[in-house]
This record gives C-alpha cells, sequence and structure tokens, in this order.
C-alpha cells in the first residue's frame, strides 16, 4: 500500500492534457537516460522481445512522446522496451508485465483515462470512427421548439473535429505554438554561431565570436559559471554528447576542445587536425564517435574517449564542409558544402553512400535528421530548404521557400511535426512538416542573421543565436493558454447563435431545426475555423472576424441555420483561404442572402453607421 503511495503520489494531478504532456514528458527523459534509441530501433526491439502482436510503429511512438492518447497496452510495451537499454545504451532485461516499477506509469495512464473527456455527439453526415461509442440521440423536434438553445457544454467547446476517433484524440498542438515574444541572454560580445541543449535540457551552450563558450541555465535565463575559455579564433560549433557529459566545441583556431560539462574544465588536449576553421561538430547517437566538419573540405572522425582520430578524413566536397549531422540509428552521416552539395556517408566504413545530392545553388550552410529518420532537412544559401528521403536519397516534393535572404540554421522538434529555419533576414520561421507550410508569422526580434536554432530536448523551448551577439529562448505557447482562447471563441459562437436564433436584436425568427443539429453544425465550423487560425497563426484577427460576421448576421435577422450554414459553405468552398478571408466570405454571403436582408437593412442604413461593412 505504501509502494502504490508513492506512486501515486509521483504522478501529478491536473486536466487531460495536463496529463498526457506529463506522460510524453517522462517518456522523453526515460528514453535520453536510456541512451535515445531511435524511433526504428524501439520498433525492431519490441517486435523481437514481444512478437508481432506488440506492434510499436513509429506513428504509436510519435504519438506517445508528443502528447497524444495511446492505449495501455501500447504504452507499457513502449516503456518496457526503453527500459531494454540500460542507461550506457547496452541491452539488458527489460522489467516483467507486473513489475513494480511500471506501477508509475499504469497509475497515470488510468488517471489519463479517467480525465478523458466525453464526447457528446448528435446524429451527423458523418459515420463515426471505428471504435467510437454510439452517440447520443438527438432531441426530438418538439423538445426543441420547447427549449430554446443552451450554451454548449464544455465537452462540446473542447470536443473532437468531425470524424475524429475517441481513442485518438487531438494532440496539444505544437502548430502555432511558440510565443512570438522571447527572452534575451546576453554576455557575449560579438556574434554569436552555434547553441546546443544539454540531453538533459539543463543547460544551453552558446559559442561566439568573442572566442568563448557560454553555459546557460534555461528555466532562470541565468549564465552557470564563468564563460569557458581556451580557443584562440572564433567558435562556430557547440555540441553535447548524447550522455550529456561533454562537450565539444569547434572554432576558427582550427581545433576542437572538449569540456567536462560539470566542472567546465578542458578534458586534454585540443584536437589538431584541421588545417580550417572548425565549422560543425556532432557526436554519433551511442558516443563513441564525434565527427568533425572544416573549411579544409574534410570531416574528420575521433574517438572522444582517447581523443584520438578514428580512420582517414572523408574527402570528396570541392568546397568547405558546413554541417554535419547523424542520423538517429547512427547508420548515416550528412554533410553539407559550399560545393552546393548534401552528401551521405557510411560512418563505419567512411565511405561515400550514393551520389551526391543536387538541386540547391548556393552554399548548403545546415542538415538535420527527423527524430524518426524518415527525412533529411537542408538549408542553403539559396533561400530555400529542402527535404530528403536518405534511403532513397530522392527530394520530398519541392523546396520550402518563405525566406527573403541566404538560410543558416535548420532543425526538428523532438517529436518531428516542426521544422525550424533561422537566415539572413533576421528571423526564424517554423513550418508543418507534413503539410510543408510555414506555421504562423516569423519569429522576429533579432537585429541580425540568425545563424542557429535548437529546440529543447522536450520541446518546448526554441533557442536561436544570432549575428547581433544574443541569444534567444522563445518559449512554447502553453497549452491552457491556447485552451482559454479556444474556449473565448467558443461562447461567442455559442452567445452569436443563441442571439440569433431568439432574434434577440435582429427580431430573426426561431430556426425550425433542433438547437441540438444547429449546435453541433455551428461547433464543428467554429472548431475547424479554430484549428485553421491557429495554423496560420491568425487567432486574434479570425475572433475579431467573427465578431463581426455574428453581429451583422444577427442585425439582418438570420436564423442560426443560415448563420451555420453560411459558415460550412464558406469552410468547404475556400479551404485555400486564410481565416480572416473565409471569415469576410461569410459576410458578403450574409449579406447578400434575400430572405430577409432587405427588411432589417432598409430602416438600419441611415440610421445605424456602425454597421459593419462586410470588408
Amino acid at each position: 500500500m505504501d509502494v502504490t503511495r508513492q506512486h501515486q503520489a509521483a504522478v501529478s494531478t491536473g486536466t487531460y492534457d495536463d496529463l498526457l504532456r506529463q506522460q510524453a514528458a517522462e517518456l522523453t527523459q526515460l528514453r535520453l537516460r536510456r541512451g535515445n534509441p531511435s524511433l526504428r530501433s524501439i520498433e525492431a526491439r519490441a517486435a523481437r522481445m514481444f512478437g508481432l502482436e506488440a506492434s510499436l510503429p513509429i506513428s504509436t511512438q510519435s504519438a506517445a512522446f508528443s502528447g497524444r492518447y495511446v492505449s495501455r497496452d501500447k504504452l507499457m510495451w513502449l516503456v518496457r522496451t526503453l527500459m531494454s537499454w540500460d542507461e550506457w545504451g547496452a541491452e539488458c532485461e527489460p522489467p516483467g508485465n507486473r513489475s513494480h516499477e511500471l506501477d508509475t506509469w499504469r497509475i497515470r495512464w488510468t488517471a489519463i483515462a479517467a480525465a478523458k473527456p466525453t464526447r457528446r455527439r448528435t446524429p451527423a453526415a458523418v459515420a463515426p470512427a471505428e471504435g467510437d461509442p454510439p452517440a447520443a440521440e438527438a432531441p426530438t423536434p418538439a423538445s426543441a421548439e420547447a427549449t430554446p438553445p443552451q450554451p454548449p457544454p464544455r465537452e462540446a467547446a473542447d470536443g473532437l473535429p468531425p470524424g475524429q476517433p475517441l481513442d485518438d484524440p487531438p494532440a496539444p498542438s505544437a502548430i502555432a505554438s511558440f510565443s512570438p515574444g522571447s527572452a534575451v541572454l546576453t554576455g557575449h560580445s560579438s556574434t554569436i554561431r552555434s547553441v546546443a541543449f544539454s540531453p538533459d535540457g539543463a543547460l544551453l551552450a552558446t559559442g561566439g565570436g568573442d572566442r568563448t563558450v557560454r553555459l546557460w541555465d534555461p528555466r532562470t535565463r541565468a549564465p552557470v559559471g564563468e564563460p569557458l575559455m581556451g580557443h584562440t579564433g572564433a567558435v562556430y560549433a557547440v555540441a553535447f554528447s548524447p550522455d550529456g557529459a561533454l562537450l565539444a566545441t569547434g572554432a576558427d583556431d582550427r581545433t576542437v576542445r572538449l569540456w567536462d560539462r560539470h566542472t567546465r574544465t578542458p578534458v586534454g588536449d585540443p584536437l589538431s587536425s584541421h588545417t580550417s576553421t572548425v565549422r560543425s561538430v556532432v557526436f554519433s547517437p551511442d558516443g563513441s564517435l564525434l565527427a568533425t566538419a572544416g573549411g579544409d573540405r574534410t570531416v574528420r572522425f575521433w574517438n572522444p574517449r582517447t581523443r584520438t582520430p578514428v580512420g582517414d578524413p572523408l574527402t570528396g566536397h570541392t568546397g568547405a564542409v558546413h554541417a554535419v549531422a547523424f542520423s538517429p540509428d547512427g547508420t548515416l552521416l550528412a554533410t553539407g558544402g559550399g560545393d552546393q552539395t548534401v552528401r551521405l556517408w557510411d560512418p563505419r566504413t567512411r565511405t561515400p553512400v550514393g551520389d551526391p545530392f543536387t538541386g540547391h545553388t548556393g552554399w548548403v550552410r545546415s542538415v538535420a535528421f527527423s527524430p524518426d529518420g524518415t527525412l533529411l532537412a537542408t538549408a542553403s544559401g539559396d533561400r530555400t530548404v529542402r527535404l530528403w528521403d536518405p534511403q532513397a536519397r530522392t527530394p520530398v516534393g519541392g523546396p520550402l521557400t518563405a525566406h527573403v535572404s541566404w538560410l543558416y540554421a535548420v532543425a526538428f522538434s523532438p517529436d518531428g511535426a516542426l521544422l525550424a529555419t533561422g537566415g539572413d533576414d533576421h528571423t526564424v520561421r517554423l513550418w508543418d512538416r507534413q503539410a510543408r507550410t510555414p506555421v504562423g508569422a516569423p519569429l522576429t526580434g533579432h537585429a541580425d542573421w540568425v545563424r542557429s536554432v535548437a529546440f529543447s530536448p522536450d520541446g518546448t523551448l526554441l533557442a536561436t543565436a544570432s549575428g547581433d551577439g544574443t541569444a534567444r529562448l522563445y518559449e512554447r505557447e502553453a497549452p491552457s493558454d491556447m485552451n482559454a482562447r479556444r474556449l473565448e471563441f467558443h461562447h461567442r459562437v455559442g452567445t452569436a447563435m443563441l442571439h440569433v436564433h431568439r432574434g434577440t436584436t435582429g427580431g430573426g425568427a426561431p430556426s425550425e431545426e433542433p438547437p441540438a443539429e444547429l449546435y453541433r453544425d455551428v461547433l464543428e465550423a467554429a472548431e475547424a475555423t479554430f484549428v485553421r487560425a491557429t495554423k496560420t497563426g491568425d487567432v486574434e484577427q479570425m475572433i475579431a472576424g467573427w465578431d463581426e460576421f455574428t453581429g451583422l448576421a444577427t442585425q439582418l435577422g438570420q436564423s442560426s441555420a443560415l448563420l451555420g450554414a453560411v459558415l460550412l459553405g464558406s469552410l468547404v468552398e475556400h479551404t485555400g483561404l486564410s481565416p480572416q478571408e473565409v471569415i469576410s466570405q461569410a459576410i458578403a454571403k450574409a449579406q447578400a442572402h434575400p430572405t430577409g436582408t432587405q427588411a432589417a437593412l432598409e430602416p438600419a442604413e441611415p440610421t445605424d453607421p456602425s454597421t459593419p461593412t462586410g470588408r
């Protein structure tokens, strides 16, 4: 009993979304403590340990790590599979299914299941998704006429979009969720060229043109200790080892230095085989190799424990090598160079894999693998980001274009849903990996080029480094804030529909349709509108536009049926438009609707100059 109470105490109370986020954070920390295995490695080991019935496809893992609901069996398989690696990344015996080591995970999952919102749905044209409970019956027309519509229940306001399976509720969105405001880290006296988080997220390292490396506490935004000094040239690159014990730095003095993260002191002598600026450094996922890229057109491997070279340098690029990255499973190394090409290498044999990737027309400044290893992103001086399939070695879609100047940096979020890019236009842009479209407005604040970008391991912070001598931390918008805005919007929608239905200000006739049906249609349309607005960063404009639209519809005396039909019709007909444009189309439709419009407009136009104009 005491053990159970201890486990229960370890599980925080909170809302459904709070508990999902807590579970995702714990899973991420467990993965990091167990050597940060790739999603493909986890999938393969689960199949080997538990058989094919214990399927853990990458999509299921991504859902769990990004804060989405998964079944208890899948969660237990995932946790036990992660526990089959020890803290050094070696295979070990996982806990049994009834082990007390899993009690905290079981209790948390039970709390999540208990907090799960109840869906209240009336029969609709959309067929219930497989596994959904039967939809609630709609009220009869007689009861609907006797009872005016009430404000939507919380379950409806927070409910799922049409057709969303009950067992797969929407995750706290990573889309458009970084606040445009940022915390500024000052201390460097020159350009900051690189930023990196430690694997546990407790430290942020920055390397600058002032020849120093600085450590910061990302939570307090305060410096940690004195600057690390030793390089005699600008520091171009910083990277932590997978276990967080070492920090590697590369500089214009042609050397690589290793530092003890805890004592903040150098480890051994500098690594000095490059004959030009060391522009990029990265550890292999298992920590056994350190790869360094230089202006001397080579990539070199080192054993970070013995601090000795491993094999001969990789040669092939005909220009400076600006970027280097290991695939999550460590089987590939990607490099980007001043020769406008991207190359793949086998780290074990130190030989090229296939032909170079061509397509960029400027220097390739940054390369990054997605967390699941299925995509390689490359950023170039040609103002574009390109995505590639590293296995097929082919482009994935066309280039991503939004920046107006050179690009220097690219990074995937830990869940792989977002891509961040930084460039010479002083901005950071976020991209939806699936849709391949920009997310929201650019993140601004820097007064010079953005040289480096990095997500924190839990995905809640985005760090950027700039030529203005500062680093910035952009914070993921709290889901509670976004939910509050969503509830505010739904409240406005429900109130406006009530007014229109009752004709409280415009004298409109009550609808003959059952109110429950109207609420379903309008709220589903409202949720779809909110989701679109969130993706494009136009939430405030969307709310203002909705107010204008509903105010006009109410004044014109239109029924709630028209209110729902107009908005739904606009969403269907104009899915390519922004939320503000969708609302504008809805306003135009309401103005043009013949029923009841003239009678309402004729007396209103000369007497009420504040009438919305339908812009």
